[in-house]
């Protein structure tokens, strides 16, 4: 059996201890961002499970209340609307029995408001939906939209 040494030498060419540096400094800035990351990680996640279905959640720390609604685009008819206050929100929305057209997924969590844009249209099996467009509205852009 062979061994080998996996030591540098003191001979090492300096462009290799460089990037060795270099890699140990991105390693350590890439430390330090992601605090500051997990901190503006959106509460929300809209998924798809399958074709004709979407699962929406919100976790939320601090117990704001907040609304959730899809609202038919063409007739502006509200088609669910559901208030909650929890901490954690999850509701699956089955698609397949709806026309064809475009929908809103309204969501409002922690003082921001989100915007869908959903396109239903027949599949080779039902209806399928697809999250078309995403619009978030932070407190700030509520208050100078409002003046």
């Amino acid at each position: 059996m062979r061994r080998f040494s996996l030591a540098v030498s003191a001979a090492a060419p300096r462009p290799l201890t460089r990037s060795v540096a270099l890699a140990g400094l991105l390693l350590a800035l890439a430390a330090t961002a992601s605090p500051a990351q997990a901190q503006h990680a959106s509460p929300v996640s809209v998924t798809s499970p399958d074709a004709e279905s979407i699962r929406v959640r919100i976790n939320q720390a601090a117990r704001q209340p907040g609304r959730v609604q899809v609202v038919s685009l063409g007739s502006g008819q509200v088609l669910f609307d559901e208030a909650y206050d929890a901490p954690a929100y999850g509701h699956r929305f089955n698609f397949r029995t709806l026309p064809a057209g475009r929908y809103a997924l309204l969501l409002h969590a922690a003082s921001t408001h989100y915007r869908y844009t959903l396109q239903v249209q027949p599949g080779p099996t039902g209806q399928t939906v697809a999250v078309r467009q995403l619009k978030v509205r932070e407190p700030q852009q509520l208050l100078a939209g409002a003046q």
